[in-house]
């Protein structure tokens, strides 16, 4: 009984909590996730926006990457608060879209960041030039190829537009420079699911020695594919980092990495949120730059004080 009650009782705290928050907060922050390194960085500094600009954001995602009905409930929940401006990264470049536009039709703007929304015009798009930062990655790891080069491509989920983008960078470097043994497989959104995928594949294929990753999971998923299976001859280039993934490049499992900057992303989106409720007008498109680094290049100052955000886990909002 004594249980029941406790559960009720938190339920209640929980409610009220909940209900104050929609009433005080104008600005909803939706990213695709909050269990992954990312996306906790871009919540770290959608916070900081939130106190230096004194106006509060509520930060609300699904656990993971997979799911696509999650994210659009948490935006369907909010569609009738008093929030006025929606900021999200979506999973899908297509299924968000009818709910961004039920938003937009009530008056409410949208600021869309990390991946695009396909058709709606919104009032920013904040996000990293994905296409290119896959085109840098491989045009940083060409003169590296072993001469007779075969690529696998370890692809994210169907419809996150920003992965897709990477992947069509690295694809289209490739073609370009007459590299057409090219392997894709589906890496899912786990380390779990891409670690499974990439091993499968490095044991069917003994021929494969590039290995391209266009985000955290896959990343971190196939350079430990590399190191079980002992494959020391792949070279690898990938997106994003964490202390896992950080380990894989000192040890050589991987040789460079696109670093995005996710906290700046964060901050940024909710600071042109911060202008929409001033009824200033924000920057339509906001590119992040990125940092390429590699093991060698770890040992810079500005790349260690860079990396350092992604390596400490940031406090839980309150």
């Amino acid at each position: 009984m004594l249980n029941i009650v406790l559960f009720f009782t938190a339920f209640l705290i929980s409610f009220y909590s909940f209900a104050a928050s929609i009433n005080d907060a104008k600005i909803l922050v939706v990213p695709k996730g909050v269990n992954m390194t990312f996306w906790q960085s871009v919540q770290a500094g959608a916070i900081a926006a939130s106190k230096e600009k004194s106006q509060k954001v509520i930060w609300r995602g699904p656990y993971n990457e997979t799911d696509i009905e999650a994210q659009i409930s948490i935006v369907r929940n909010y569609l009738d608060s008093n929030i006025e401006v929606l900021i999200i990264a979506p999973i899908d470049a297509h299924l968000l879209v009818p709910f961004v536009l039920q938003y937009q039709r009530k008056g409410k703007k949208v600021i869309v960041f990390d991946s695009a929304l396909i058709g709606p015009d919104t009032a920013s798009f904040v996000a990293t030039d994905n296409f290119a930062a896959g085109t840098q990655l491989v045009e940083t790891l060409h003169p590296h190829f072993p001469d007779k080069a075969e690529v696998l491509i370890v692809q994210n989920d169907a419809g996150h537009a920003s992965t897709e983008d990477r992947v069509a960078g690295f694809v289209a470097y490739l073609k370009k420079n007459g590299v057409n043994k090219l392997h894709f497989i589906e890496g899912g959104v786990t380390k779990g699911s891409a670690l499974h995928a990439t091993r499968l594949a490095l044991a069917e294929n003994e021929n494969i020695n590039v290995i391209l990753t266009p985000n955290e999971t896959t990343t971190e998923g196939a350079a430990l594919a590399i190191k079980k299976l002992k494959r020391n001859n792949v070279l690898m280039g990938g997106f994003d980092i964490n202390s896992v993934i950080y380990s894989h490049l000192q040890h050589g499992v991987i040789h460079s990495l696109v670093l995005q900057d996710p906290y700046k992303m964060g901050y940024t989106a909710v600071e042109q949120g911060v202008k929409l409720l001033a009824n200033e007008t924000p920057s339509k498109e906001i590119l992040m730059p990125i940092v390429i680094i590699n093991r060698q290049s770890l040992t810079e100052i500005g790349n260690y004080e860079f990396i350092r955000q992604f390596l400490v886990e940031p406090s839980p909002a309150h």
